[in-house]
């Protein structure tokens, strides 16, 4: 069971990932180029604080925050360089990480039918179309990645609502022994 502090960061990450597929699917175009953009400028960021952080805590010891930093600006000026190469492996990645993120909630769902839930078949026909989007990204790369974007997108979107459900559905007090499962 997530405490407060975690159930916060699932709900703004999942919010953020409906955001993200909304804005996949309706400015795919730009949704390309500012990815690459705002990922290697975070990267960049984030590595030029822990490279200052380095030099300036007090603590002795033995960090990596100072090759973790070196290496994040690294990351992030190559991705902000080479972006059309990580473009185009972009939909296969992403394809592959729904494909197994629709696999681990399609094993939830069998789990909830186990438990006698009455609404498993909800979980499991979602991630059904997690699995098949993510098959199809990657297997079937697209010759243009606008489409490619707007169907992450929709992939996108269908993850986080499914995670805002079972957000929602699972933040209810736990079952006491005897109660009925209603999902």
């Amino acid at each position: 069971m997530l405490d407060r502090k975690g159930k916060t960061t699932y709900l703004l990450l999942a919010l953020a990932s409906c955001a993200l597929g909304l804005c996949m699917i309706l400015w795919p175009a730009k949704s390309l180029q500012s990815l690459c953009t705002v990922v290697g400028a975070l990267l960049v960021i984030f590595g030029g604080v822990k490279v200052i952080g380095y030099f300036f805590r007090k603590e002795m010891g033995f960090r990596l925050d100072f090759a973790f930093g070196v290496l994040c600006v690294l990351a992030g000026v190559t991705v902000m360089a080479f972006a059309r190469v990580i473009l185009a492996s972009l939909p296969v990645l992403l394809g592959v990480i729904l494909l197994m993120d629709g696999i681990f909630k399609l094993q939830g769902a069998l789990d909830l039918r186990r438990m006698g839930a009455v609404y498993w078949w909800a979980t499991a026909v979602v991630a059904g179309l997690c699995i098949l989007l993510g098959a199809f990204l990657a297997f079937r790369p697209f010759d243009s990645l606008n489409v490619g974007m707007v169907i992450l997108g929709a992939a996108l979107l269908l993850d986080s609502i499914q995670n805002l459900i079972l957000f929602f559905r699972g933040s209810r007090r736990p079952p006491k022994p005897g109660d009925i499962i209603d999902v």
